[in-house]
């Protein structure tokens, strides 16, 4: 990695900070969207409607993340959890959970970077997010740490059973 990766990299933070900020004060002024209308027409959600769940089958490829795994139960991204765009899971999050457009362009770029794959090319499997101190860190709420659990998402359920209602 070049300097002038490192400062087109950083340019490219810096830009999207910006547009949150932007977007954030457009959201104290713009009117609001009715309860029930908020996802996009034609995408899974709208109208209440959700794709049937599917549990995950022992050669699905699963994640620390749960809104990553919903959605590869639900087939919005691939049930398989396999050959997920990185492009692709951005667009899908912005419309299923509908974060702001500047979260679903950073996220997805931070996570190719540090997988070290191309955001625009390349596919990943969601297993491969649970890098160490990636998105799998210590003291998860609902997880083992990944040195007594490889497979994070293995729900530990002694942990979770202590959480109150």
């Amino acid at each position: 990695m070049g300097p002038f990766s490192i400062v087109s990299r950083l340019s490219l933070n810096v830009r999207i900070l910006f547009w949150d900020i932007l977007l954030t004060l457009s959201n104290l002024v713009r009117r609001k969207c009715r309860i029930g209308y908020v996802t996009p027409e034609g995408h899974p959600g709208y109208g209440k409607y959700w794709p049937e769940y599917r549990p995950p089958k022992e050669t699905n490829s699963r994640c620390s993340c749960p809104a990553l795994n919903v959605m590869a139960n639900h087939g919005i991204i691939p049930c398989s959890g396999r050959n997920v765009s990185f492009v692709e899971v951005g667009h899908h999050i912005r419309a299923t959970y509908n974060f702001s457009p500047s979260f679903c362009s950073f996220v997805p770029r931070f996570a190719a970077c540090m997988l070290k794959k191309n955001y625009s090319e390349d596919l990943f499997d969601l297993e491969e997010l649970d890098l160490h101190n990636g998105i799998e860190h210590d003291g998860s709420l609902l997880c083992l740490d990944s040195a007594l659990e490889q497979t994070q998402s293995t729900k530990h359920v002694p942990v979770i059973s202590h959480i109150p209602d």
